[in-house]
């Protein structure tokens, strides 16, 4: 399968709100793979970066970053699918990004990938489902993003219901904070699935790639 690095975007980023700055081509699918967002002003300013328009998916919300400070953000294998947007801008200027990536061809299915992205709910949240076609899969990363002001207590388990499988318990994410998690290919049998539940409806938005299991 054709893989090509790529770079998705290079540029200072616009203040104008919801800039698009990469859209998925038809056919292809692709991966982020790093980001690196400098700071080259005198002033503290927010980053704000989302796939899609709606439902908005933040993956950077109203990020801080401080007057000349560089932020290096590994977002390991961030699925866009064709059609799909991508969209990043500044409060104030002056900020660079640089994002890396490849494109695959073929759609995330095609390839074996899914992506899920679900706001967390206060009560138990199903944020990938167990496998209805017997397949194993691996959790290649999880980004959670607190689109709130106020911090967010969020709890995550993997497998089964219960405590006994909470592989993030009551962890505190800071406001307009994201989290990011490679799970270096952990395995998920198709029976089991990812649940979890934040401290107040929707304002913790969980994105997360599985990768079906071969023997190949």
């Amino acid at each position: 399968m054709a893989e090509t690095p790529i770079k998705i975007y290079g540029d200072a980023l616009s203040t104008t709100s919801g800039t698009t700055i990469y859209t998925g081509k038809t056919g292809k699918t692709c991966i982020i793979k790093s980001i690196i967002i400098c700071n080259v002003s005198g002033v503290d300013t927010t980053v704000n970066m989302r796939l899609n328009t709606g439902p908005l998916y933040f993956l950077l919300n109203n990020k801080s970053i401080k007057a000349n400070q560089t932020l290096v953000i590994p977002i390991s294998d961030i699925v866009i699918s064709p059609g799909e947007t991508l969209h990043m801008w500044c409060a104030n200027s002056i900020v660079n990004a640089r994002i890396t990536g490849v494109e695959k061809d073929g759609i995330p299915s095609s390839l074996g990938l899914a992506q899920y992205r679900v706001g967390l709910g206060t009560g138990t949240t199903t944020i990938v489902p167990a496998a209805g076609n017997g397949v194993n899969r691996l959790v290649k990363s999880i980004v959670i993003c607190n689109v709130s002001s106020g911090p967010q207590t969020v709890t995550i388990r993997f497998g089964w219901s219960g405590d006994n499988c909470n592989l993030i318990n009551k962890y505190t994410i800071a406001g307009y904070d994201t989290v990011l998690i490679p799970f270096a290919d952990m395995f998920i049998s198709p029976s089991e699935y990812i649940e979890g539940w934040t401290s107040t409806v929707g304002n913790a938005q969980v994105h997360v790639v599985m990768q079906e299991a071969t023997n190949a």
